[in-house]
């Protein structure tokens, strides 16, 4: 994708439609990734673009930022460090999978906060439409009944 264009001159759009075909070409199953090093480009090149506001200011922005450089920087997981590595070389070759994890929990913040049906602290406030319910795998768990 990097030879095609050229990320700062792509329209939002653009951008939406390429990270919504890499995340489903990269992640054929929930855990694997097969990276062509399209993935890590697009999150270097999106990272140099954010800049924190709405959700992501204030205090939220450079945590934010900085989780989303170290996933496109560090290497993938090939092999173990051995114990003569740095420490720098542990915080590279580890950071993306910390600043996955990280990533993962603010995705997670914001759906709760844009969410109709949970409030800031992910309790149902809002009754799930039956179909909703279905396919999600909602009906007939006793806790997700309570909650209503």
């Amino acid at each position: 994708i990097s030879d095609l264009i050229t990320f700062s001159a792509a329209s939002n759009h653009l951008k939406v439609h390429i990270a919504n075909k890499l995340i489903l070409e990269s992640s054929p199953r929930v855990g694997g990734l097969a990276e062509s090093g399209d993935v890590s480009w697009f999150l270097y090149n999106f990272a140099q673009e954010f800049h924190g506001t709405g959700l992501f200011g204030g205090r939220r922005y450079q945590p934010l930022k900085a989780a989303l450089l170290l996933a496109a920087m560090s290497p993938p997981v090939a092999s173990p460090l051995t114990l003569t590595s740095t420490d720098f070389e542990h915080i590279v070759g580890g950071g993306g999978a910390l600043a996955a994890l990280y990533l993962f929990s603010q995705l997670e913040y914001v759906i709760r906060v844009k969410s109709r049906y949970l409030d800031d602290e992910g309790e149902v406030i809002k009754k799930f439409p039956e179909q909703l319910s279905r396919k999600l795998g909602l009906i007939g768990q006793k806790k997700m009944a309570t909650d209503w």
